[in-house]
């Protein structure tokens, strides 16, 4: 799993990407962040001759009919839905030089920021563009993941309140202060973990003037 664009998008880093692109001469993405080509390169080279292709995907979320993708909503048990556009490129179309592999990623998130913004505004990827409409799969719901979830939950659990029941009932002040500190920083960390998932509290990386291709 190779993300070219780096990290989330939000409109401040796009405005920086969107500037670097300007200043570079290339085409500007509505959709996307301009894809960092070293690590692309890097990869391309090496995996030719072991794989024959690579697979390119675009997800967009339903949001009109889902919530949007963050952990508390899926904490929460709130609907997140999602759609992905999949495309098998043989690796071989790839050009060798940097240059030629430079352009070809350039060239593949133009048409991804097309798919995507298609997406957006019809709930289609292919409606407002050329490129080719597939049929689409929807994946079922599985019993099996149900009951593998509430097996694990039930096993962490039982264990949890277990060990906490031992630390309260022991009578030590040391000891309940020790479940206090536990439960306090069992919260900060979820806590963290929610945030990072919203758009506008992702990395800055890349957002200044100062990135470099």
């Amino acid at each position: 799993l190779f993300v070219c664009g780096g990290s989330k998008i939000y409109s401040e880093k796009h405005e920086a990407s969107m500037e670097f692109a300007r200043k570079r001469g290339l085409p500007e993405l509505k959709r996307h962040l301009i894809p960092r080509t070293r690590g692309f390169i890097q990869c391309a080279q090496s995996l030719k001759g072991k794989f024959p292709v690579i697979y390119d995907v675009t997800v967009g979320f339903n949001t009109k009919e889902g919530e949007e993708p963050s952990l508390q909503n899926m904490l929460r048990g709130h609907k997140v839905m999602s759609e992905i556009y999949v495309r098998r490129l043989p690796l071989d179309e790839v050009p060798d030089d940097d240059d030629g592999a430079s352009q070809y990623l350039h060239d593949l998130y133009r048409s991804k920021d097309k798919l995507l913004d298609s997406y957006l505004n019809t709930g289609s990827f292919t409606k407002e563009n050329d490129l080719p409409e597939y049929k689409g799969k929807t994946v079922p719901r599985r019993l099996y993941s149900l009951l593998n979830m509430i097996g694990w939950a039930t096993f962490v659990l039982t264990r949890i309140l277990s060990f906490y029941y031992n630390l309260i009932t022991s009578g030590s002040l040391l000891s309940i202060s020790f479940a206090i500190g536990i439960v306090i920083f069992a919260y900060i960390g979820l806590y963290k973990m929610i945030g990072l998932t919203k758009i506008a509290k992702g990395s800055k990386y890349g957002s200044t003037d100062t990135k470099k291709e």
